[in-house]
């Protein structure tokens, strides 16, 4: 799968859909939300500048002279001949004279040392106008270098960028933050490990985290923590991309009660999870709900794209263990017991499940036990609001592609459309029990090759995959 440092290009997908159903389109790219546009400029920056233009004005203004006078000379010796000696400077001429080179010594000084020395040494300690401030985490000091996560978020303005130019090892979090952006410095790809010997759940918790960024980071959990990056809260426009998220004790992702809102969801994009020995690669979780036969709120608003998501060998690549509403679009599920597994209710009533949740485009391979599983139907098929729709979606390598367990009379939750595909001879569609039509069969297939990472469960565009659905794409999109 693709570690630390192997990003997988491949195309961005549609944002999140409000009523799941049986979608048939091609995978296409469709504008992000824009990331705000930060105004906070430094105070001391715009200072600088001011003081910059007085200084400009004053270096021009001294280098001005007036038109020397004419000079008599000729006419003087023409009086007095070439033998007529000078009269003798007064002595106040001569000490004047000397006070003005001596003020104009100190003026040419001055200017330099305000000037140009001066815009010379604050040049690499400052902001430009309008470029954001960067808050560097390092061990080094320097001018905005900071040794923790903490200090450098007690400093952080909205606007600002907290960089990590080396790798970096601290629990982490935030919350109630605006516009908070965690990148890689340019260039690298710097790895946030667990502390070892130190208590923490995982390395970097956000909560309540409006606009927030991390991208371009490995983040390492070395077993040692449950999390690797946990997500609560209201968080709208909150984007992971870009990022590894590795060996976690139960999910390298955690998203509890996380809620994005309708044009600005909650978005991880191009990460790639590997689970290692934990529960599964991404967590659902929710509170139990406080009012009878009412769902609990759960994770709303959550769109992931173009991840590559490994299972681990006992359990799930996502786990739904509380309520959602989630658009899973161009992933690649490796690996692992399950691609999906829905929970059953365990020490809650069944009513408190409220799952809408579209599955379109996605390759699921090579797992052990089925493609998607829900444990138990009566607490799915309770709520009528519930629907779990797939279209466009690729199986192979497993021995089913769909289980249910439970009654499924009456039951309307699933839908899964002829779009979906599974390789010939390879993936029954469900046990006789579920009832899902028999899903058309491909003989081509995608890479399978765990050495070439980057291209793992991708195709090319001269794939029979391409054109599989009435010359629609079906499984995760071609890599670029």
């Amino acid at each position: 799968m693709p570690r630390s440092g192997s990003g997988v290009a491949v195309a961005d997908a549609d944002t999140q859909k409000n009523k799941p159903g049986p979608v048939v389109e091609p995978i296409a790219e469709t504008p992000i939300p824009n990331t705000p546009i930060w105004e906070a400029i430094s105070a001391e920056t715009a200072n600088n500048s001011r003081a910059d233009t007085d200084r400009t004005k004053r270096d021009g203004s001294s280098r001005r002279s007036k038109p020397a006078p004419k000079s008599s000379t000729s006419k003087s010796k023409a009086r007095k001949g070439p033998d007529s000696p000078r009269p003798p400077l007064p002595i106040k001429l001569i000490a004047i004279a000397a006070g003005g080179l001596i003020l104009l010594g100190a003026l040419a000084a001055s200017i330099y040392w305000f000037g140009f020395h001066d815009r010379g040494t604050k040049a690499s300690t400052t902001q430009l106008a309008g470029e954001p401030r960067k808050l560097i985490l390092s061990k080094n000091s320097g001018p905005l270098h900071y040794g923790s996560f903490a200090k450098a978020l007690q400093d952080f303005k909205p606007g600002d960028m907290i960089v990590l130019e080396e790798d970096w090892e601290e629990f982490g979090a935030a919350s109630q933050t605006k516009g908070l952006t965690i990148v890689a410095a340019d260039g690298k790809r710097p790895t946030w490990r667990a502390p070892a010997n130190k208590p923490g759940s995982q390395i970097l918790s956000l909560a309540g985290t409006e606009g927030a960024k991390i991208t371009g980071i490995t983040f390492e959990a070395n077993a040692l923590v449950d999390h690797a990056i946990r997500l609560q809260g209201s968080c709208p426009n909150l984007t992971i991309e870009n990022c590894d998220l590795l060996n976690a004790k139960v999910a390298p992702l955690a998203i509890h009660d996380c809620v994005g809102d309708k044009n600005r969801p909650v978005t991880i994009r191009k990460v790639n999870v590997f689970s290692g020995s934990g529960r599964a690669g991404v967590q659902f979780t929710a509170n139990a709900s406080t009012k009878k036969d009412f769902p609990a709120v759960g994770s709303q608003g959550i769109a992931f794209q173009n991840c590559f998501i490994e299972g681990p060998a006992g359990g799930a690549a996502m786990l739904f263990d509380g309520s959602a509403a989630a658009e899973i679009r161009g992933c690649r599920f490796w690996k692992g017991a399950y691609g999906l597994q829905f929970r059953k209710a365990i020490e809650r009533p069944p009513s408190d499940y409220s799952w809408q949740v579209h599955v379109v485009g996605n390759t699921f391979h090579s797992q052990t036990g089925v493609g998607v599983w829900f444990e138990e139907a009566a607490h799915v098929r309770v709520r009528p609001e519930n629907a779990i729709a797939f279209s466009q979606n690729y199986f192979a390598g497993m021995p089913v592609a769909f289980k249910v367990d439970g009654d499924l009379t009456g039951a309307k939750f699933l839908n899964v459309d002829a779009s979906n595909f599974r390789k010939t001879g390879q993936v029954p569609v469900a046990p006789p029990n579920v009832p899902i039509a028999p899903m058309p069969e491909t003989p081509a297939d995608v890479v399978t090759d765990p050495a070439n990472p980057a291209k793992l469960l991708t195709y090319d565009r001269n794939s029979p995959l391409f054109k599989a659905f009435s010359g629609k794409p079906v499984g995760a999109p071609p890599a670029e």
